[in-house]
């Protein structure tokens, strides 16, 4: 007989975090590669952005998320990529509840 294993040293509340990672990583590259798309299309939001982070940066090589408060232009833009980047099927997946014949073919279940 097989014993069952005991679990109760795990943390379920911190599942969410870590569920699927290669999701993640595979809607975060879906994102980027729009961002640059539209950013392709759109030199002068490209200019803009640059523009507001040599603003902000002031010599510096990074940007920190202290520096997020000062960075309007930049937040509206990810907000509109977000917005504009559908990643989830806009309808799901349909099947047929019972056959339907057509004059070509019949439709199966």
């Amino acid at each position: 007989m097989q014993k069952e294993k005991d679990h109760s040293h795990l943390d379920y509340s911190k599942i969410d975090k870590i569920d699927n990672p290669a999701g993640y990583i595979k809607l975060f590259l879906l994102c980027v590669q729009y961002a640059l798309a539209l950013m392709v299309l759109h030199p002068e939001v490209q200019q803009r952005l640059h523009e507001e982070l040599d603003r902000v940066a002031e010599g510096r090589d990074h940007i920190t998320m202290k520096d997020q408060s000062t960075l309007p232009y930049f937040e509206a833009t990810l907000n509109e990529i977000w917005r504009y980047c559908n990643v989830a099927p806009l309808n799901p997946p349909r099947r047929g509840v019972y056959e339907e014949y057509t004059v070509a073919n019949a439709v199966q279940k």
